[in-house]
């Protein structure tokens, strides 16, 4: 699984970096970066194909807040709404899964990415996760996990 945390390490950085114009900075791979007793945000890309799994990206709202922030170009004065914010954590895990099978697995093997959910959760569905490979860092200073799970 080293090779799939360092896969996801490298997109999830890039993505954040370039895409949602965030700084990176390493975290520990622990629950303890979060606000615990804050709701979570977790965004699932499903994918199918030679084998079939999910990309998860878990998060809190003050990281959600600023990603949508930057990807709407918004001010911290304007007010975001729900749907905004789900949608700018969705396609994040959109293009972390799609870059993620690429770099991994190469431009020749083809998946589908049918299905994206996101939700909120609280801590002990967070505590339940149990993704095959997963990294933690921080976008703007706030936590962001991803995890990684392939079945079969």
């Amino acid at each position: 699984m080293k090779h799939i945390e360092e896969s996801l390490s490298q997109v999830g950085n890039l993505v954040l970096e370039e895409w949602a114009m965030m700084m990176v900075d390493a975290a520990p791979k622990a629950l303890s970066i979060f606000e615990l007793d804050a709701p979570f945000y977790v965004s699932t890309a499903t994918f199918t194909g030679v084998f079939c799994g999910e990309i998860t990206v878990v998060c809190q709202s003050p990281f959600l807040d600023c990603l949508t922030r930057n990807l709407l170009s918004m001010s911290s004065e304007e007010a975001l709404d729900e749907p905004m914010k789900q949608d700018s954590l969705r396609e994040l895990a959109n293009l972390v899964s799609g870059n993620f099978l690429v770099e991994t697995y190469g431009p020749e093997t083809t998946f589908e990415l049918p299905r994206f959910a996101s939700r909120m959760a609280d801590r002990k569905e967070i505590e339940a996760l149990k993704p095959d490979a997963s990294i933690c860092c921080a976008g703007d200073g706030f936590p962001v996990l991803m995890g990684c799970t392939i079945h079969g």
